[in-house]
Formats: structure tokens, C-alpha cells, sequence
């Protein structure tokens, strides 16, 4: 790549960076180009843009960089160490600049380079033999054909650890030995999708679609944060977020209930004042809407698990995730309150309470 002065190099990178108001605009991106000096030194590289624009960035002893992804440092970007990095760039002024093909750029100088992506070297494979690049970010994965086509975006999970909700106690709040406890429940659980699964599914939606272009990545992540406590118990949901399209998503609720003690998993069951298919049928009485039918009240009542019953502060919820109600082309929550629904059959020591 080489550099070049060019008045009309200048123009067009003031048209294509500058706002109405004259604020220069950040730049995100593949980087796909890059030039070093004699020593190795980074001089200027070239990020592609998701629409496929290719812009000119000049590094100057200015440019400050820093990266968001783990494992990887600024040192690595100075270094000319660029291969399969993706980059969020604070422009500052014009800078003439000419690629590897000749082709006078738009360009102008880094202020500030953030590193957002990093490319890994391995690989996954699907069943016809297609080869998926993995790109890691700070709070997630993306899954990409050779093309630069995103079939997967996966957020990393979440929780229980270093998850706070705003007035909820969190798993730091317990002792040493529950914590553990917890964490042990979690990690037997597990992560509740497959991602390999979900790539497939997306890659059969991407053939589908006559691998469009313009293809909306499907979306997976799961999340587990803390959403009520009582005197004596803990409360935890997971969030499941699932694909549905690219376009649409849907997600899974599960409600787990601990010892605050000693971290033990409880039934929710364990809770209540009356025996659980007492416990059952009261709360499928109370959750049923007014115009239910009989066929929808079975679905209910096949379809509640332990992991259906979410404790919040000022209620508990009763979670269907789409597709567990066949009469329902949606998902199916009930708030059930405490006091005025709950208070005969559910221990005064489960009921959560108000954070002071």
C-alpha cells in the first residue's frame, strides 16, 4: 500500500467523514490492508466497512490504541500484528492514501483505534464441509463465512457471578461456601443451546434465503441474574435467548431457588404450605385466563416445571416459553401476587422481601 498526496483524495475523504455540522465520524470495520515502515513499525492500514467501503487510516505517534478483546493488547496493533482484527476508529484529520490495487482511498489520520474483534484461529465446520470463522469480542462471539457473511452472533454468557441488579442482593451477598454451592448448580447446568446447532440452523436459513447479501445474523445468549431474596432464600433467573430468525428472537425463562445458608438448590415446591400437587393446581387456577379452555388448561399443566416458577420482588411469575402451549403462538407469562393470591399456601420465609 502507498502513500500518495492527491487534492482529490483530500475532498473526498471531507465529504465521506464529515457531518452537516463538520464532526468527524468513527470508522468500524475489517481491517484489511496495512502498511509497516523499515522497522516493522505501523504507518497506515485499511478497514473495510460493513457495506464493503474501503477507508484509509494513517497511525501517527499520536494514535492511541487499546483493545477490548481479552488476550489481546495495543502493543499487538503497533506491532503490525492485524491479521483478522476488526476496529472502531476515532478520525481525525484528512490523510491521502492509495491501497495495495492502486486505488486512491479516502482516508484521514487515527486519533484513537479500539481493537473490537479478533479473528481465532480455529474453525468450525458444518455438515456440508463449510468452514465458519470464529471472531471474538469483548462480550461476545461472531460466527462468519469466508465471505464476511455473520450467521451467528453469541453473547457470552452471563452470571451468576458479577451480575447486580439494582435493589436485589446478588451471589457476593452470600457466604463463601453457598457461593460455591451455587456456582456448582450453574455449572452443571450448563449452557441451554448448542451453538453448533444454532449454526446450522442459520446456515440452512442463510442457503435459504439464496445466500443473501444483506443476511440477518441469527442471535443466541444466555443470562442468569439475581431477582429476588427472603429470609431464608435466594432467588436466580436465566434468560435463554433464542433465534427464531434473524429478525426475531425469543426467549426462555428459569427460575431456581437457594438456601441463603448454605446455597443448596431448593424445589420451589419446598415452599409452600400445602403438598406440591395442592401447590400445582392452585397456581394453574390462578394463572388460567377467564376464557381458558379445558385443552389449554392441560397444556398448562404438562408444561409447568419447577423451572416455571420465577420469584421477583412483588410477584411470582409463572413462565410458558413459546412452543410449550401448542394452543399458543406465543410465549405465556402469569404475575400471581403475593398477598392477595399466594398468601393461604406460601411460607412466610420464601416470601421475598423489599430491599431496604
Amino acid at each position: 500500500m502507498k502513500r500518495q498526496r492527491c487534492l482529490g483524495c483530500l475532498l473526498a475523504a471531507c465529504v465521506l467523514i464529515l457531518t452537516a455540522c463538520g464532526a468527524v465520524q468513527p470508522v468500524s470495520g475489517q481491517v484489511v490492508e496495512r502498511t509497516t515502515e523499515e522497522d516493522g513499525t505501523l504507518s497506515a492500514f485499511v478497514v473495510e466497512t460493513s457495506t464493503g467501503e474501503r477507508i484509509g487510516l494513517t497511525v501517527t505517534e499520536k494514535t492511541r490504541v487499546f483493545s477490548w478483546v481479552d488476550g489481546v493488547s495495543g502493543q499487538d496493533f503497533a506491532a503490525g500484528s492485524l491479521d483478522g482484527m476488526a476496529v472502531s476508529v476515532v478520525t481525525g484529520d484528512p490523510a491521502d492514501l492509495t491501497a495495495n490495487d492502486g486505488t486512491d482511498l479516502p482516508a484521514y489520520e487515527a486519533s484513537e483505534v479500539q481493537i473490537t474483534q479478533v479473528r481465532l484461529a480455529e474453525t468450525i465446520t458444518l455438515s456440508d464441509g463449510t468452514e465458519v470463522e470464529i471472531w471474538q469480542g469483548s462480550r461476545d462471539n461472531r460466527y462468519k463465512l469466508s465471505n464476511g457473511t455473520e450467521l451467528l452472533w453469541e453473547q457470552h454468557p452471563v452470571g451468576p457471578d458479577r451480575v447486580h441488579a439494582a435493589g436485589q442482593e446478588s451471589l457476593d451477598d452470600l457466604s463463601p461456601a453457598a457461593q460455591e454451592a451455587v456456582r456448582a448448580y450453574y455449572d452443571a447446568q450448563g449452557l441451554l443451546y448448542r451453538t453448533y446447532d444454532e449454526l446450522e440452523n442459520a446456515y440452512a436459513a442463510y442457503l435459504e434465503s439464496g445466500r443473501d447479501p444483506g443476511f440477518d445474523s441469527y442471535l443466541v445468549g444466555q443470562e442468569t441474574t439475581p431477582c429476588a431474596s427472603s429470609d431464608r432464600v435466594i432467588y436466580f433467573l436465566t434468560s435463554v435467548t433464542l433465534p427464531i430468525n434473524g429478525s426475531v428472537a425469543t426467549e426462555v425463562r428459569l427460575g431456581a431457588a437457594f438456601d441463603r445458608e448454605t446455597g443448596e438448590h431448593l424445589s420451589p415446591w419446598d415452599l409452600f404450605t400445602c403438598s406440591e400437587e395442592e401447590a400445582r393446581q392452585t397456581l394453574l387456577d390462578l394463572a388460567q385466563p377467564s376464557d381458558g379452555t379445558d385443552s389449554l388448561r392441560a397444556e398448562m399443566e404438562a408444561a409447568l416445571t419447577p423451572e416455571s416458577l420465577i420469584f421477583f420482588p412483588d410477584h411470582l411469575e409463572l413462565a410458558f416459553p413459546e412452543g410449550t402451549l401448542p394452543s399458543q403462538s406465543r410465549a405465556f407469562l402469569a404475575a400471581l401476587d403475593y398477598e392477595s393470591d399466594l398468601g393461604a399456601i406460601l411460607q412466610d420465609w420464601a416470601i421475598p422481601r423489599e430491599m431496604e
